[in-house]
């Protein structure tokens, strides 16, 4: 058995949350002086049930709570818990786990648990005695312990080893024996007297015993013929009651089984509303299924439609191209042609204009020089032609492409003209089917709300079902028991058997005027009935009458059928009272609640009696308030509100008895209170029922709306996929045109670009007139000169035009073939374009078929999950009537068992009446009278036999027949107290042995412990010393049982000397050996040393510290020291400190290498993370 951990909180000045472990054999609590050490010490005294304040260094016990700081508010409460391993079993608890709380209030209310289980101190104390922590063992040991164990009487110290020797127990039941027969020798001195009185009162009571039964002879008949009528009366009321308690059993279980069906029904519809949310939850899923199918069937035929038509634009240009491809070859072919015809030609004007320029050539230098110079000139002529043709070229193509612009413009102009509208189609087309998609959409958010919202009532009436069973059973409770009260009213149960005589008598008529108990005319707040009652007394079975000849009339019924004594209040006698100065002034006074007479409801017939009987009465709040008001005037009696009574004579009552009253006025205080609660609980379920029923018929509106909403989801979904159709349809028109205008106006860039990069132009007509005037020079040299000029232009501008014819036709070949090599590579491309459109037709097909297949898969889903949901509705509501239908029979069952419980009442009055009469009168019990049934003779003129047996008892006149009683029990009396002296003597007798055997196993299990201590006294005494010898022995060895202990002691080198001549050390060593042997006998589990190795000094602090650690096998240590040998030794630390003043803070840590010695390097140590609490 170890402590583990310590809690603390608000504990003197431990303020905050303190939390820590108790880990190893020795622990060392270590600080300033001031800081809270001692207080930890006294925090685990105080968890173990310490209730002595000063043992706590408090003058209250209050004083251990934190009373706040300069910078802290006090605590409103102290609390400390200390936890202990128990996996050896030490303690008897079956849990390897003990913890021990205590928690004290500043409003003084204590709290002790064990294992978080409320207990008393006294089974706190009763777990740890004779474990070493018990109230007087030696676990927590300070200084001035230390130095008590020396300074303490021979008589004091012999409670050390009586804790070792585990006796404490002994002696308590001792004490226990002797406080026993203490009070068995005052019982029996009792006794003896009350003998004796008993003996001078048979002697008188003798004879007139003999008289009595004479006169009982004379009654033997009536005794005969009487008890005879109530037996046989009581019998037939007992059959009539165990035949009317065998049919509320059977009724009551037919109840139950009832009741338990309608329970197991709502289980079953409890079933059916999870699995109806389950199927709902599906159906949601199936319909997301549904939608996604949807809309991968309307992707999948707008994606087909689109492939197709693909497919068709593709044949459709397959054809233009090939009629085009035809013209085109016979258009290069002609050009071709054209071309030789034109290259020829070119070629023949070329040599004719050679030779016209050799024939016109002249001889000479001159000629020869102007010749070079044409001859560069023609060349400079044909370069420009060169580059006026290529002007020329570049001109037509530019003038082709202003035609290719100009159609590009155009068909980019029917673009944008064609753009908005078909915008506007494209947006209207998605508006409609927007429009159309929401519609649907808010018609199936309209279904989902819906749905939730029939989960919802079906919530709600699950709960509203579970609160009105809830209600329904208590109600049920609450009017059992109102039928209880009911009945008690009824029979008038509580009242004394004269006043039940005469309300029987009235109901049954032989009394005519009206009899009204006193309890049963007032009405009062259940919170002052007990006070009222109590103020009533037995006035509450008092009879108001209207007159006094009713009184008397009732008086003489019941004297001569002998019923008993009842009292009456007649109205008219009744004196009126008003409130004397004195009352209305304490009715003024704090704590009084008023007169009582005007606390309670009744008839204004039946005043003037409560005023009679409760108009001096006052009720107050407390015992208090009215001993306070004791000495005040003008009342008669004051009650509390919990019946305390303080009479004004001074005499004051009050307690507990030891069988409550129950009168007529809390019955009735009750009754009001039940039917409250049962017409509040009616009113609940009737509210519960009317919101079903309204949920109801609400909930079938739903379903209505749901179904025709769904319907319309239905017939609205083939125009939302037309028009996602055609949305889809034209938005790809929209798209292809968009692509046609940005590729048109990017082709109309590049023309752009292309038009900018013009040839300069050429003046080939100065070329040609600076040529022409060298040919004139040349034509100058020959006759014919102007004829060959003119044949040399003529000649000239034929090359030209034969060479733009040939450079045209060049071009229009060369277009004509880019034409028709484009239209070759478009026809090349068609097959794979028309290759991925068929792919596309077939992937959409697919897709299709899946999606429909998907859809068709979910439509099945659906209307599965349709049909189970209506299966399980139709099911529900099945249960539903066969529950409703079930409460109705345990209703019906119920109202039977009420009414026989009504009559089992009166069988039970019956009895009741016939059973007091039998025993007022016979002295016969019920089983006596049972087992009587059919011995006595009963005659069919039995009831007048009666009344003539009574007339002649009444003619003996007055005769003590209870001398016969009176003389029997005071022998009886006389015996059983004979019975009772030899019993008290037997028992005396028996306490003597008790008390000889305690002492007996006391001293023997002292003598063997004391024998133990003294060896290991003197063992450990030299061995602290070092030497010397110690010795313990008894004051009176004759007397062991309350003999003291001595302790003697020689120091090393010294002679014997007394206890009170030893010094600080001495005795400290000397004690520390004396509670070392007590722990080697008897080991205590926990042992807490407050500075006691204070007063040693260095080699005998080692010697100590090395005594602690011997003893850790069985004993943990926690030791409070300021001396660093000690704190050395400690292989864990427990620092003390306030950072914060008025406030303790703990810093666990622990030491990595423990010290043998008190030399060398100090150990190494490791703080332990400290818990919130400990700053």
């Amino acid at each position: 058995m170890r402590l583990k951990r310590v809690k603390i909180f608000g504990f003197k000045t431990f303020a905050d949350r303190t939390e820590f472990n108790v880990d190893g054999g020795l622990i060392a609590v270590v600080g300033a002086n001031g800081c809270g050490k001692s207080n930890l010490v006294d925090a685990i005294l105080w968890g173990l049930g310490e209730g002595n304040a000063r043992q706590l260094r408090a003058a209250s016990s209050q004083d251990v709570i934190f009373s706040g700081s300069a910078r802290r508010k006090a605590v409103g409460f102290a609390e400390v818990s200390l936890l202990f391993d128990n996996e050896d079993g030490a303690l008897p608890i079956d849990t390897p786990e003990v913890s021990i709380t205590r928690r004290l209030t500043r409003s003084g209310d204590s709290e002790y648990s064990i294992n978080k289980q409320t207990c008393r101190q006294r089974d706190i104390f009763e777990l740890l005695a004779d474990s070493g922590l018990g109230r007087a063992g030696y676990s927590i040991v300070g200084q001035k312990d230390i130095d008590n164990a020396l300074a303490a009487s021979p008589e004091e110290r012999r409670a050390w080893v009586d804790e070792a020797a585990g006796v404490q127990r002994y002696r308590a039941r001792k004490i226990e024996s002797l406080r026993r027969l203490s009070s068995a020798n005052q019982h029996l001195s009792r006794v003896n007297d009350i003998i004796q009185e008993l003996e001078s009162q048979r002697e008188p009571l003798r004879e007139e015993a003999e008289v009595a039964r004479k006169y009982k002879t004379t009654l033997t008949s009536l005794r005969e013929i009487e008890s005879g009528l109530l037996i046989n009366e009581v019998a037939k009321a007992v059959r009539e009651v165990e035949e009317l308690e065998k049919k509320i059993e059977e009724s009551s279980k037919l109840a139950r089984e009832e009741l338990i069906r309608a329970d197991h029904i709502d289980t079953q519809i409890r079933r059916i509303g999870e699995e109806v949310s389950a199927l709902e939850s599906e159906m949601d899923s199936i319909r997301g299924l549904q939608q996604g199918s949807l809309t991968a069937m309307e992707r999948a035929n707008a994606d087909l439609r689109l492939a197709e038509q693909r497919l068709q634009s593709l044949d459709d240009l397959e054809k233009n191209l090939g009629e085009e491809a035809g013209k085109g070859q016979e258009r290069v072919k002609e050009l071709e042609l054209e071309i030789e015809s034109l290259i020829e030609e070119e070629k023949l004007e070329i040599e004719g204009l050679d030779k016209l320029r050799v024939e016109f050539a002249g001889a000479g230098e001159e000629a020869k020089a102007l010749q070079d110079k044409l001859r560069s000139l023609e060349k400079s002529l044909l370069d420009a032609r060169e580059r006026h043709n290529l002007r020329l070229r570049q001109e037509a193509q530019a003038e082709q492409q202003k035609e290719r612009a100009g159609l590009a413009r155009r068909e980019l102009k029917g673009i944008e003209e064609s753009l908005p509208d078909l915008d506007e189609a494209v947006a209207e087309a998605k508006k409609a089917f927007d429009e159309l998609f929401g519609a649907i959409k808010e018609q199936q958010d309209k279904v989902k709300a819906i749905e939730q919202r029939l989960a919802q009532d079906r919530q709600q009436d699950e709960q509203d079902a579970q609160a009105s069973r809830r209600l329904l059973a208590e109600k049920a409770s609450l009017e059992g028991r109102r039928r209880g009260i009911e009945a008690t009213i009824e029979t008038h149960e509580g009242l004394n058997q004269g006043a039940r005589a005469v309300l029987e008598a009235a109901e049954r008529g032989v009394l005519s005027a009206t009899y009204t108990p006193v309890g049963e005319a007032v009405k009062v707040d259940k919170d002052l009935a007990l006070a009222i009652e109590t103020a009533l007394g037995g006035s509450a079975n008092d009879l108001i009458v209207d007159q006094d000849s009713d009184a008397k009339a009732a008086i003489s019924f019941l004297k001569q059928h002998r019923l008993g004594r009842a009292t009456f209040q007649p109205i008219p006698l009744m004196r009126p009272f008003e409130p004397s100065f004195e009352l209305r002034k304490v009715l003024g006074e704090r704590g009084v609640v008023g007169r009582a007479s005007e606390l309670v409801a009744c008839e204004y017939r039946v005043k003037p009696v409560i005023d009679s009987l409760l108009g001096r009465v006052l009720i107050v709040e407390d015992l208090d308030t009215s001993l306070r008001l004791a000495k005040t005037s003008g009342w008669s009696r004051m009650v509390t509100l919990d019946g305390e009574v303080v009479h004004s004579s001074g005499a004051v009552t009050g307690g507990h008895a030891a069988k409550q009253g129950y009168g007529l006025v809390q019955r009735k205080a009750d009754l009001a209170e039940l039917e409250k609660e049962i017409e509040k609980i009616e009113r609940l379920v009737s509210d519960a029922e009317s919101r079903a029923r309204k949920r109801g018929s609400e909930r079938q509106k739903l379903i209505d709306e749901a179904a025709s909403l769904n319907a319309q989801v239905g017939e609205h979904q083939e125009e939302v996929d037309e028009a996602r159709s055609y949305w889809q349809t034209l938005n790809e028109e929209l798209q292809a045109a968009l692509k046609a205008k940005q590729r048109l106006e990017h082709e109309l860039e590049q023309l752009k670009a292309a038009g900018s990069d013009q040839i300069e132009e050429v003046d080939v007509a100065a070329i040609e007139t600076e040529r022409d005037e060298l040919i004139r020079q040349l034509a100058s040299r020959s006759a014919d000169a102007e004829s060959a000029e003119t044949r040399l232009r003529e000649n000239e501008q034929r090359l030209a035009q034969a060479q733009m014819r040939l450079y045209t036709a060049r071009k229009r070949l060369e277009v004509t073939q880019e034409a028709e090599e484009g239209r070759e590579k478009r026809l090349s491309h068609l097959e794979p374009d028309r290759e991925k459109a068929r792919l596309e037709i077939k992937r959409s097909t697919e897709l299709g078929d899946k999606a429909r297949q998907d859809k068709a898969e979910a439509d099945q889903r659906l209307e599965k999950a349709q049909e189970a949901k209506r299966g399980l509705l139709e099911q529900n509501l099945q249960l539903v009537e066969e529950a409703k239908a079930a409460r109705a029979n345990a209703g019906s069952v119920g109202d039977g068992v009420h009414q026989a419980e009504l009559n089992r009442a009166r069988a039970e009055s019956r009895r009741a009446s016939s059973l007091q009469r039998l025993f007022e009168e016979y002295g016969l019990g019920e089983e006596e009278a049972l087992e009587q049934e059919g011995m006595h003779e009963v005659p069919p003129d039995a009831s007048a036999i009666v009344s003539r047996l009574r007339r002649d008892l009444k003619a003996m006149g007055d005769v003590n027949v209870g001398a016969i009683e009176a003389f029997e029990r005071l022998t009886v009396r006389f015996d059983e107290l004979s019975g009772q002296q030899k019993d008290i003597l037997d028992g005396i007798e028996q306490v003597e042995a008790s008390i000889k055997e305690l002492d007996k196993l006391t001293r023997e299990r002292f003598l063997n412990t004391f024998s133990q201590v003294q060896v290991h006294f003197e063992e450990l005494f030299t061995k602290l010393f070092g030497g010397g010898e110690g010795k313990i022995t008894l004051t009176d060895e004759n007397n062991v049982l309350e003999s003291g202990i001595e302790i003697e002691v020689q120091l090393p080198g010294k002679k014997r000397q007394q206890l009170q001549l030893l010094s600080g050390g001495e005795r400290a060593l000397c004690a520390s050996a004396f509670l070392f042997s007590l722990l080697r006998v008897k080991p205590s589990p926990l042992v807490v040393l407050d500075e006691v190795d204070a007063p040693l000094d260095g080699r005998n602090v080692e010697r100590f510290a090395t005594l602690l650690h011997e003893f850790t096998d069985n004993t943990q240590f926690i030791v409070i020291t300021h001396n660093p040998t000690t704190i050395e030794q400690a292989p864990v630390w427990l620092g003390v400190t306030m950072q914060e003043p008025g406030v303790s803070m703990l810093v666990p840590t622990k030491v990595s290498t423990p010290i043998a010695t008190g030399e060398g390097d100090a150990a190494s140590a490791t703080q332990l993370s400290p818990s919130p609490a400990m700053g």
